[in-house]
C-alpha cells in the first residue's frame, strides 16, 4: 500500500507503481530472490505521453512522501 502524505497530513494517491524482480539475472541462485517496488507519480514514458507528468516552473518544488505498511487499512478521502 502506498500512502503519500502531503504537508497537511492528508492522504493523496501516487497513481503509478513499478514492480521488478531479479528474474533476468544470469546467476540462477540470484533470480527472483527479491522484489523491488517503486512508487511513481507519473506513468512510464511520461515525457512523451504526459500521463501523470508534473511540470514545474523555475523555482517551484514538488514533494511526495510514501510509506509501505501492509497491516494498514486503506483510507479514503
Amino acid at each position: 500500500m502506498y500512502l503519500p502524505v502531503d504537508n497537511a497530513g492528508s492522504v493523496t494517491p501516487i497513481p503509478f507503481v513499478e514492480i521488478f524482480t531479479g528474474g533476468p539475472l544470469p546467476e540462477a541462485d540470484r533470480r527472483r530472490t527479491g522484489l523491488g517496488v517503486e512508487p511513481m507519480t507519473c506513468a512510464p514514458d511520461a515525457f512523451n505521453s504526459r500521463e501523470g507528468l508534473i511540470t514545474l516552473e523555475p523555482g517551484q518544488t514538488h514533494q511526495a512522501r510514501w510509506v509501505v505498511d501492509p497491516g494498514r487499512k486503506e483510507r479514503t478521502a
